[in-house]
């Protein structure tokens, strides 16, 4: 039985929930990172400066106007002197910004692909700084061209102005980074569940080699070999169990799985037809004969010698076996999991406001974790 409270999956999320959800705010100096920071929040607590790459560390604010589980982080200017790229990693969801007087610029293009690489779809951007272009709606033909130079690569695209008083598109930031929070994190619980799932079938893989490993090397009749095909059933109904989204699990659902089992370990035996049949049971043919070849080159000690040897390939067949229909069925039912996508929404969005607890987490992961 698994203790879900021990989990590797509970210690992410609870991680997730000490060091808050994080934004970056990223673009070349002088893009507008530090005031829309200001914009957001209501307050001046980013360092806003005439001095071009004023912001030359991480600096990380709260942002009680959006949700104390959220954390923004204002990076400095892209290629500025002195910079690691290292510190644009690490965020849940990033702004991308374009100042809107430089336009959309072949280094804008390759800092986005870069930023693109690691984080996906998680990223907007936002054309800052849009007070300053002439005619007022000049911009929206900078995110045209982006738009048509990304293509379904495009992610959305806003345009904004934080000057205090004078605000464009900082309440549709807000929505889209809440959104965009959203959506990455229902990334990320998803991606735990399936890691969280595919270290269950691994554990119930390595348990039942174990268990064929000592049936092979206990020197099992040969008339004893359907033991090894129990062992491997009952394998497969624990991959199947486990890779299911339920918690209290009814006689229906164990003798579905256990159905489903059979028919899964059948259809792998009619597609390898003789070959899964020679590796069973010619591995025990082969250690009679050791023993019996033995007896006839060296009486005694070759007797325990040939014998030792087939009992030794006996149980590498069966480790062999085991191994493999595992991997095939940890691949079919993992792939398949079935997760409730409503209840991952429910969580991102409480993730997002602020609003989950560690009891909260023990129930999602209780929810995901199947007791065998």
């Amino acid at each position: 039985m698994q203790n879900f409270k021990t989990t590797e999956s509970t210690k992410q999320l609870v991680g997730k929930l000490k060091e808050g959800l994080k934004i970056a705010f990223i673009g070349e100096v002088n893009t507008g990172k530090s005031s829309t920071i200001n914009a957001i929040t209501g307050e001046e607590i980013a360092i806003v400066s005439i001095v071009t790459g004023s912001t030359v560390t991480n600096d990380e604010y709260e942002a009680p106007t959006l949700s104390k589980a959220i954390r923004l982080i204002d990076t400095p200017g892209l290629r500025a002197p002195g910079v690691d790229a290292a510190l644009y990693r690490g965020a849940d969801f990033i702004i991308y910004f374009v100042n809107a007087s430089a336009g959309w610029t072949a280094s804008a293009k390759t800092d986005f692909f870069l930023l693109k690489e690691i984080y996906g779809s998680h990223i907007a951007i936002a054309i800052s700084k849009v007070d300053t272009v002439v005619p007022a709606d000049d911009w929206l033909k900078i995110r045209d061209q982006i738009k048509r130079d990304l293509g379904s690569l495009s992610p959305n695209i806003i345009g904004i102005c934080s000057l205090p008083g004078k605000e464009i598109g900082i309440e549709e930031l807000k929505e889209e980074i809440s959104k965009g929070l959203e959506d990455s994190q229902k990334a990320f619980l998803f991606n735990l569940i399936l890691r969280s799932k595919s270290k269950d079938c691994d554990s119930i893989i390595r348990e039942t080699m174990f268990k064929v490993a000592s049936l092979a090397a206990s020197g099992i009749p040969i008339h004893e070999i359907p033991k090894f095909d129990e062992e491997i059933i009952q394998m497969i109904q624990k991959i199947i169990l486990a890779c299911q989204a339920i918690t209290n699990l009814s006689q229906d659902d164990l003798e579905d799985s256990e159905l489903r089992a059979k028919n899964f370990y059948s259809e792998f035996h009619q597609e390898l037809g003789w070959k899964f049949d020679f590796v069973k049971w010619g591995s025990g043919v082969l250690k009679a004969a050791g023993g019996l070849a033995g007896t006839v080159i060296v009486p005694g000690f070759g007797t325990a010698t040939g014998y030792g040897v087939g009992i030794s390939m006996q149980v590498v067949c069966y480790l062999a076996c085991a191994y493999m229909i595992g991997l095939r069925a940890k691949k079919l039912y993992s792939d398949n999991s079935r997760v409730p996508l409503n209840e991952l929404e429910s969580l991102a969005k409480k993730m997002v406001k602020g609003l989950i607890s560690e009891k909260n987490v023990e129930n999602f992961i209780r929810r995901f974790t199947t007791e065998l």
